[in-house]
């Protein structure tokens, strides 16, 4: 069950969510599935591709959104000031931007 166009997508939460891997996981399933109200993996892969497929459908999926291309967390204002601490040293210059709905978390541009 693959869409052309996210499968190109190396580097980002889709494939994790459609193929977890064994070891090494970013995403917390057990937690996504709590979230998003789904009751197993395979309810959730079958209605994660249903709404990147629809998405893609719409003029606006045509052009990248920066904030999930660049940012380093995007989400609620806990989510994203979580990411930076656990950063440490690394978030020296990255600031949490106020988005219309949660933060981003970016480098800071001058």
């Amino acid at each position: 069950m693959w869409c052309a166009t996210t499968a190109k997508w190396l580097h980002c939460g889709y494939h994790e969510i459609q193929q977890p891997p064994e070891r090494y996981r970013i995403i917390d399933q057990s937690s996504l599935l709590s979230l998003t109200h789904h009751h197993s993996q395979f309810e959730l892969q079958q209605h994660h591709f249903e709404w990147i497929a629809e998405e893609l459908k719409k003029d606006k999926a045509k052009f990248r959104d920066a904030r999930w291309t660049q940012g380093l967390a995007v989400g609620p204002r806990e989510y994203v000031e979580t990411v930076k601490n656990e950063l440490g040293g690394n978030a020296i210059g990255r600031e949490c931007i106020e988005l219309e709905e949660g933060c981003e978390l970016r480098e800071e541009r001058g």
